[in-house]
């Protein structure tokens, strides 16, 4: 077998239909199979090699054939595409020009059919809305009714007189219960400014009626508040005299308590201080036999695995004692 399998130029591309590889693949096949390996021998062993890296070699032969083929093929796709791409942009643009009269046309006449409706519906949006007085309303329907349905709404003038005649239909009727509603508060506002008047009256009368009635109970009252704050006077004399003995009473009696107070605090801390220094000292004691009992476990562990008792003392102290890098016991 040769070093590598020959294809002539012109065949290459035959070579890469479908089926056309497969007599190049039976070639390798029947090379090898034609070979006998011999595993005895250095020179066999090389033969075997040498036929090894044959197969190898026609692989990337054939594989080089057929990336150039695909290279030349792609090349091809892609001018292919920006033909295909240059195609469809231009006719896209001779489709537009073709187009434009037409749809300048269409967006003219939906302009001017939008502004026809947007007429037409102004009927609408006036007769739905909100007026603040029968003045305002009646200026409204004036206008509505000023506006002719003429050929300016062309094939929408029926439209228009619809929406017209509901319109003023719907706020005639609205400007009656409006009106009515205007003369009834009206009537109402003058009724309250009637009664509010007949009560500012009736009231002033009374403001007069009571200033002088206030002025003798004023007079009344001084001579009366004059007397009560002599005898207050003497009253609050004779209670500050007593305020201020209780005072005295209640001072001392603090006084006695706080110190009785002080007293029993100190003596509780002093309880309390003893108790947290034995608590302390037995957990101290409990810390401490814990961590002997694990240390000896651990020293026992060592003993069991051949290491001799000085020295898995001497290992399990320095454990202990954070010596030893990476390595310490969880308590």
């Amino acid at each position: 077998m040769s070093d590598l399998i020959t294809v002539e130029k012109t065949q290459i591309a035959d070579v890469f239909k479908q089926g056309g590889i497969d007599p190049y693949i039976q070639k390798v096949k029947d090379e090898v199979l034609n070979h006998v390996p011999n595993l005895e021998t250095d020179k066999g062993r090389k033969e075997i090699a040498s036929l090894a890296n044959k197969v190898a070699k026609s692989k990337t032969y054939l594989d080089g054939l057929g990336k150039d083929l695909v290279s030349t093929i792609k090349a091809q796709a892609k001018i292919i595409d920006s033909e295909r791409k240059k195609m469809r942009d231009e006719l896209d643009e001779i489709k537009k020009d073709v187009r434009r009269p037409l749809t300048e046309w269409e967006d003219e006449e939906k302009e001017r059919v939008n502004n026809i409706l947007a007429r037409c519906n102004w009927f609408t949006k006036m007769k739905d809305s909100e007026y603040e007085g029968s003045e305002q309303l009646e200026k409204i329907i004036i206008d509505i009714e000023s506006i002719a349905i003429d050929e300016s709404f062309e094939e929408h003038d029926g439209f228009a007189a619809k929406n017209k005649d509901e319109a003023l239909t719907q706020l005639k009727a609205k400007l009656i219960v409006m009106k009515d509603e205007e003369q009834k508060a009206e009537t109402a506002r003058k009724a309250e400014a009637e009664r509010i008047e007949k009560e500012r009256i009736e009231r002033e009368e009374r403001i007069a009626k009571e200033a002088a009635e206030n002025a003798r109970l004023e007079a009344e009252t001084k001579a009366k508040a004059e007397k009560e704050k002599a005898e207050s006077e003497e009253r609050e004399r004779l209670a500050k005299i007593e305020l201020e003995k209780q005072r005295a009473i209640e001072e001392k009696e603090l006084a006695q308590r706080q110190a009785k107070e002080t007293e029993e605090r100190i003596r509780r801390e002093a309880e309390e201080e003893k108790q947290r220094a034995i608590e302390e000292e037995k957990q101290r004691e409990a810390n401490k036999n814990h961590r002997a009992s694990i240390n000896n476990a651990a020293m026992e562990a060592l003993i069991e695995n051949g290491m001799p008792k000085t020295h898995a003392k001497k290992a399990v102290t320095l454990i202990a004692k954070k010596l030893v890098p990476n390595v310490n016991i969880k308590y």
